[in-house]
């Protein structure tokens, strides 16, 4: 912030006033170690569902494990799944408030809209559709077993929301 605001009088007229620039709070670095292993620990919570039973991915490995691995993997996904995804969303929610007041709603939701708005509608309308089109058009998919694109195009069966990455949740409102 340039340390000046401009001020609107009664008359119309601009008068800029200049004020001194308010010192930014230091960051919380705490907060940001524990931001980037929680990271970590999705890398790491995704890395498993491709060589596990118990989840989901995009590229899947699915080769018989042993119980010793299983209940590892199955261990470490129950695990991480606990906790991970709710910390971030509480770290993200407690420092909502502050960003709103210091941003004041529109711009606090137009900001909000474009950083988390246009990954969800570009996943949504390109790569999830491309996505189904590459595992539904006979020719088109090589052999690859390890792809798990079955299902249906969700845009031809009307069940957009139920395969859009972590917006799954939208189905279900």
């Amino acid at each position: 912030m340039s340390g000046q605001e401009t001020v609107l009088r009664e008359s119309g007229e601009v008068n800029r006033q200049s004020f001194p620039a308010q010192p930014s709070r230091p960051r919380m670095l705490f907060i940001d170690n524990l931001r980037w292993t929680m990271i970590i620990l999705v890398i790491s919570m995704h890395a498993a569902d491709t060589y596990s039973p118990l989840g989901n991915w995009y590229f899947e490995d699915r080769r018989p494990l042993s119980a010793a691995a299983l209940l590892t993997f199955a261990t470490w996904q129950m695990y991480l799944q606990s906790f991970f995804m709710g910390l971030l969303f509480f770290i993200a929610g407690y420092f909502a408030p502050a960003s709103l007041d210091r941003k004041g709603r529109l711009q606090f939701v137009r900001e909000r809209a474009f950083r988390l708005g246009l990954p969800v509608l570009f996943y949504m309308f390109v790569l999830g559709q491309s996505r189904s089109t590459f595992a539904l058009t006979p020719g088109l998919r090589p052999n690859l077993p390890h792809l798990p694109m079955s299902g249906s195009n969700t845009s031809a069966t009307g069940s957009f929301f139920r395969r859009t990455g972590h917006c799954g949740f939208a189905s279900r409102c």
